[in-house]
């Protein structure tokens, strides 16, 4: 995911205006900042359509991300009083919840296990929130020491964590399976006859984790787990034969591969794993 690793990597040099850098990248940040936003909106929102994870957080990202842009911005020249910075402080606390959220689901459930890691920016933005209530209220002139500290780690975290993101992103691999060739193989037992190689599957299918619902792939309609067709445009979701979901019973056609032996059900989203039968 190229969009996600770009985007964290600015995010990292963003954070960079947090420190005693700030002399010489604050206005370089004020032009890579709204770019991180969008492609990091942009790469999960490709996550959530490539593998079902993740749910429209990339929606929350996205606008809360612009709203603190605009708000520092308008701040920095004078449109808005100072205090709007603690505005633009809480807007970047809640759509970093979101990304929080949108870490442990792709760590859980693609196998990017060093998103654990980039769960630290919850605690770096709380840093920054206390710095941001504490100082902005009183006189930016008058900058204690031991708050500044708070400032430094909290900036120190946010680049830990957009580092560890980067880096998690380009384990995430979105393939879409339209053939059942592109599951390998197994050759049959040598002491079976030819009627028994083609009646026997090859393959079976394990759920790790189970979806809740069916989303239609034409229409996009949500419908029960156990429905065969879609209510809103009729659109068979489930087969009797073949290789399909043991979860939803929809083709496999509809998975997409997650990494060597995992897929996820296009229709309902559970994780699956490819084993012989």
């Amino acid at each position: 995911m190229k969009k996600l690793a770009i985007g964290y990597l600015l995010s990292a040099f963003n954070c960079l205006s947090l420190t005693p850098l700030a002399i010489y990248l604050l206005f370089p940040a004020m032009v890579t900042y709204p770019v991180s936003i969008v492609l990091r909106a942009l790469g999960w929102r490709d996550v959530r359509r490539g593998t079902g994870v993740g749910s429209a957080s990339y929606l929350v990202i996205f606008l809360l991300g612009v709203v603190t842009f605009l708000l520092v911005l308008l701040t920095f020249t004078e449109a808005l009083p100072r205090e709007a910075l603690q505005i633009a402080a809480l807007s970047w606390t809640f759509y970093s919840v979101a990304e929080l959220y949108l870490y442990n689901s792709a760590a859980r459930n693609l196998g990017a296990r060093t998103f654990h890691l980039a769960s630290v920016n919850i605690i770096g933005v709380a840093s920054i929130d206390y710095v941001a209530f504490t100082v902005l209220p009183a006189s930016v002139q008058s900058f204690p020491e031991e708050v500044g500290g708070f400032l430094y780690i909290g900036a120190g975290l946010l680049i830990v964590s957009a580092l560890a993101a980067a880096v998690a992103s380009t384990n995430i691999n979105i393939t879409r399976s339209t053939t059942l060739q592109t599951i390998p193989k197994l050759p049959p037992a040598a002491n079976t006859s030819p009627i028994q190689r083609q009646a026997q599957p090859l393959l079976k299918l394990e759920p790790l984790r189970e979806g809740s619902q069916k989303t239609c792939p034409k229409c996009r309609a949500a419908n029960p787990l156990k429905a065969r067709t879609c209510s809103g445009c009729g659109a068979i979701l489930a087969v009797e034969i073949g290789l399909k979901c043991p979860v939803c019973d929809a083709p496999f056609a509809y998975a997409k591969k997650l990494r060597m032996d995992r897929y996820i059900c296009g229709i309902c989203g559970s994780t699956l794993v490819v084993k012989p039968a």
